[in-house]
């Protein structure tokens, strides 16, 4: 009965971790990148997308240069993280500086979530 209830428990343990590392897989890592700012499109609703100098050979946009969005809701993004990212992002590309940003992978969209202005 003790080798029925191990052997039980080893197959929950098994399971559980198959399920993690399917669940994790499903999961995109977040890419860093450093480029300089092409264009700022701002959308009637409120979304935005940047175009960089540099693309990031991990975002899957389809277009020439490749498009990177900012969405509230999106990739953890708030309505006060948008603004600022907006902020930030048109300063460097009135000053004509580098960016660092980060960008999730996981669908054409490459929904950013940070945006650090260099000097």
């Amino acid at each position: 009965m003790s080798s029925t209830r191990t052997m039980g428990a080893v197959l929950r343990v098994t399971a559980g971790a198959l399920l993690m590392t399917t669940a994790l897989s499903a999961h995109s890592a977040d890419v860093s990148v450093i480029s300089s700012l092409l264009s700022v499109y701002p959308g009637a609703n409120g979304t935005y997308t940047l175009t960089f100098s540099d693309d990031a050979p991990s975002c899957s946009s389809p277009n020439t240069p490749k498009r990177f969005a900012v969405k509230i809701g999106e990739n953890g993004m708030t309505s006060e993280g948008a603004k600022q990212i907006y902020a930030a992002a048109l300063a460097a590309l009135l000053a004509d500086k580098n960016v660092h940003f980060t960008f999730s992978d996981l669908t054409t969209d490459c929904f950013i979530n940070r945006l650090q202005l260099l000097k």
